[in-house]
């Protein structure tokens, strides 16, 4: 893994779900890239949407016959899952810059929108694109905030929401004209994006805040929050909570940490998930002692309470350097506010792990340490839980360890009512040995306790990478 959904309807349908190791093995299928394409752009294939059941996109990056990078998008209609098409990135784009893909969302079976970054010689600018009917549209620039750079910029979108076709929002990053990084909202209304607004950060931030934003969740319209990391004042870095409420975005504010917490806490906010009651925020800070641990914070617009900090599994180094992948998918919650979440750490034998915590009304318990299949030798360094989905107290987790060949192998677990259940090691397409150091599993989405679909890539051949989906039964 390069750094950088389950419903049950009742009781009964809790008591005959079967764990994924026990119901077979799940089904793998490559995601057939644009003509041309040389593979996948350091087996980046993140993002997945699912509409409803069998009706999904994946997207991501790849290397077209020039070897330029140009993001794509590939789609499963009624269960098929077609050719993946090349995004247009807006006029004055600058091929040998590149193209990245940085969230997809779909609201219907023939509605997504998208949200990247494209290069041009006055620098890195950020794009919105969306699929009409069917069709993807070409791209457009969003524009930026009035005081942003007009050169050297650097500015992408970094997480989007929709709540119907044409209805969409987006935050990110750009450059102002001092240079300093900054963040920003923007709004999608009737299917035309406006003009982006500049984020208010805390009235601690640095002159130069160095912001990073990386999810976005709503409960409604209106009703959002964002979360990431800035820079303060006295140069340290720290958790950041951006609330949007009753349509109204709010000065950000610095997420309170556990009482442990150095006073350069090195904190952020790695991962976010909001129900229809509650958000669940999950990062890392640094301790008094300078040991990176993991913590959650639950809360909504204004109110949130002190961090809590997770204790890990009792085999953990005295620095665990905990790893939070922030592809989106690392926290999730169902209706009744149980939770679940997973990432790596670093045990005392100097090897890294992954691990996975369970949650209920804002309780958690000690974390568990990933099993992993016998002969495996570790999770490894890009290795561990990436990816969960929970719903009704059911969940699944996308992970990766290496063999006993030294080879990194994707990896699925469950969770039911009677705990975490023993894993399945995921078979790759066309006989494939591995993931490779950059690929695996990187989401997962269900419509229902049978019907789940999971996104990745694998490693083709020395240097290839390809995308897959993975079924599961």
């Amino acid at each position: 893994m390069k750094v950088k959904y389950l419903v049950v309807a009742s009781m009964a349908a809790i008591t005959l779900f079967t764990p994924l190791a026990a119901s077979g093995a799940p089904v793998s299928r490559v995601v057939d890239l644009p003509s041309g394409s040389l593979g996948l752009y350091q087996g980046y294939l993140p993002l997945l949407s699912c509409a409803s059941a069998h009706n999904c996109a994946v997207g991501g990056v790849e290397l077209n016959a020039k070897d330029v990078q140009t993001a794509f998008v590939a789609t499963e209609r009624h269960g098929t899952w077609q050719r993946a098409v090349v995004l247009t990135p807006p006029n004055g784009f600058q091929a040998s810059q590149g193209v990245t893909l940085t969230s997809l969302q779909c609201t219907t079976v023939t509605e997504c929108s998208a949200t990247g970054q494209y290069g041009t010689p006055a620098g890195q600018f950020a794009f919105t694109v969306s699929e009409v009917n069917g069709v993807w549209q070409g791209g457009s620039r969003l524009k930026l905030p009035t005081n942003a750079a007009v050169t050297s910029q650097f500015a992408s979108p970094h997480a989007e929401w929709c709540a119907s076709p044409g209805y969409c929002v987006t935050v990110g990053t750009y450059v102002d004209l001092a240079g300093a990084t900054q963040g920003f909202v923007a709004f999608q209304t009737r299917g035309a994006w406006g003009a982006a607004h500049e984020i208010a950060l805390p009235t601690n931030a640095n002159l130069d805040p160095h912001l990073s934003l990386t999810q976005l969740s709503c409960r409604t319209t209106g009703d959002c929050v964002a979360v990431g990391s800035y820079t303060s004042s006295d140069s340290s870095t720290q958790g950041l909570v951006l609330p949007e409420v009753r349509g109204h975005w709010l000065r950000g504010r610095a997420l309170s940490l556990p009482g442990n917490a150095s006073a350069f806490s090195g904190a952020s906010a790695s991962e976010l998930t909001c129900g229809p009651t509650t958000c669940t925020i999950v990062g890392t800070y640094l301790t008094y002692g300078g040991s990176l641990e993991p913590m959650v914070s639950q809360g909504w617009g204004t109110a949130w309470g002190r961090a809590q900090t997770l204790t890990l599994p009792s085999n953990a180094a005295r620095n665990p350097q905990t790893l939070f992948y922030g592809f989106s998918t690392g926290v999730s919650c169902d209706a009744s506010n149980t939770c679940a979440l997973g990432g790596q750490y670093l045990d005392t034998n100097g090897h890294y792990q992954g691990f996975l915590a369970v949650g209920t009304r804002g309780r958690w318990g000690r974390t568990t340490e990933l099993i992993l299949p016998s002969g495996a030798q570790q999770a490894g360094h890009n290795g561990g839980v990436v990816s969960l989905s929970c719903v009704s107290s059911i969940c699944h987790a996308g992970a990766a360890y290496i063999d006993a060949h030294g080879l990194y192998q994707a990896f699925l677990v469950t969770r039911t009512s009677s705990g975490w259940h023993p894993g399945t090691t995921v078979p790759l397409p066309r006989g494939a040995a591995s993931v490779g150091v950059d690929g695996g599993l990187y989401s997962i989405e269900c419509s229902s306790a049978a019907t789940c679909v999971a996104s990745g890539s694998y490693l083709a051949s020395t240097t290839r990478y390809e995308g897959f989906v993975v079924t599961l039964p």
